[in-house]
């Protein structure tokens, strides 16, 4: 006997695309709201470029105080030093500058005027804002301070010698003022003086 296949549901193939009764509305990312993404991108991007030049700007601003404050700083420590050095020549009553002394009482003040032009350097140092202010200022004012000190330390030894001509100079004028003073002092002339 014949076998004849049972078909019941014939073979349909399945359609790719969905069938007509669905609504097929074609869409584009504007639909969506695509233009309002971008302009917020577009506007994040412009602002942290902003952004990059305020802190850009902000940065040049910092760099400029701190220079001007080092220099501020240095030209006070420079005009003390000065002061210290050569005297304050607009103020008749300010203490003389190591320079104007002579002999042994430049000798006696030398240390002092040494210690102070150190103190001062360390004291103007402690009372910078930031530590680039204070870096530049310790470059600035080590080289000031070294010339400083040779400048000094020159004056002291000329001041030496004038002190050593003084005092040799003191001894042959005793000498001879002793020696006219008693030039007729027969104990003068026996003790030899």
């Amino acid at each position: 006997m014949a076998q004849v296949p049972l078909r019941i549901v014939p073979d349909v193939p399945i359609p790719a695309t969905p069938p007509s009764d669905y609504q097929n509305i074609p869409s584009t990312p504007a639909d969506f709201g695509a233009q309002v993404g971008q302009a917020q991108q577009r506007a994040g991007s412009e602002g942290e470029q902003a952004a990059g030049n305020l802190a850009q700007i902000a940065e040049i601003k910092q760099h400029r105080y701190n220079e001007v404050a080092g220099d501020d700083a240095m030209n006070n420590f420079m005009a003390q030093g000065d002061a210290l050095t050569y005297g304050n020549p607009t103020d008749p009553l300010a203490q003389k500058g190591l320079y104007q002394l002579k002999g042994s009482e430049a000798l006696s003040a030398g240390p002092d005027i040494t210690n102070k032009i150190s103190s001062l350097r360390d004291k103007i140092a402690n009372g910078l804002p930031n530590d680039a202010v204070k870096l530049q200022f310790d470059e600035q004012s080590r080289r000031y301070y070294q010339y400083k000190s040779a400048e000094i330390s020159r004056h002291l030894d000329a001041q030496s010698d004038v002190w050593n001509t003084g005092v040799a100079e003191g001894m042959i004028n005793t000498g001879v003022t002793q020696g006219s003073n008693g030039y007729n002092n027969d104990a003068d002339i026996a003790n030899g003086i």
